[in-house]
Parts: structure tokens; C-alpha cells; sequence
């Protein structure tokens, strides 16, 4: 997990906004720094996750959660949620 302050990027950060209830993934969120730039910090990078997608959907952030995800965790053509009890992302089949 990154640290408050921001943190060198050697790739892309993705992040799963998911209902907190259901854990229906809403938005799969990325941000890149390029350059030797620095990401956001944490707190930032879920605060603009969460507002793109409630912006997109309708739904109020304070009904969304985020965490962390690698890229191979998503895998094409599948579907995926997020288990609320764990928060961890998985496969329905697999839950």
C-alpha cells in the first residue's frame, strides 16, 4: 500500500471503485506519471477515482470504495466484483 506522500510511478496505478454494499465494480480508475514525475498521493488518487465515478454513474461517492488492483488481477472478458468482506477482487465463481 503507497504512503501518504507521493511515490515514483514505474507503470500505470489502477484502482476499482465498487458499490460497498453489492461490491459491483462502477469504474476501473488509471493514472499514470510519466517523465519521473510523482502519482498523487494516496488520498488524492481515491478522492479522483471516486469522483470520476460517481460523475459517470449518478451515484454518490459516499455509497463507493476503492482498492488497489494489478492490471493481470483483471482479466479480459470476465467478470469480476469486489468481496466487501475481504476486499479483495474476484471472480463470482471463485467468491
Amino acid at each position: 500500500m503507497r504512503t501518504e506522500t507521493s511515490t515514483l510511478m514505474h507503470g500505470v496505478d489502477t484502482r476499482v471503485v465498487y458499490d460497498r454494499e453489492t461490491g459491483e465494480i462502477l469504474h476501473i480508475h488509471q493514472a499514470a506519471a510519466l517523465g519521473g514525475r510523482r502519482l498523487p498521493s494516496e488520498a488524492e488518487l481515491r478522492a479522483a477515482a471516486i469522483d470520476v465515478a460517481s460523475k459517470i454513474t449518478g451515484i454518490s461517492g459516499q455509497q463507493m470504495d476503492v482498492i488497489q488492483v494489478r492490471d493481470e488481477d483483471l482479466i479480459p472478458h470476465t467478470t469480476h466484483v469486489v468481496d466487501v468482506q475481504s476486499r479483495r477482487l474476484v471472480t463470482p465463481a471463485r467468491r
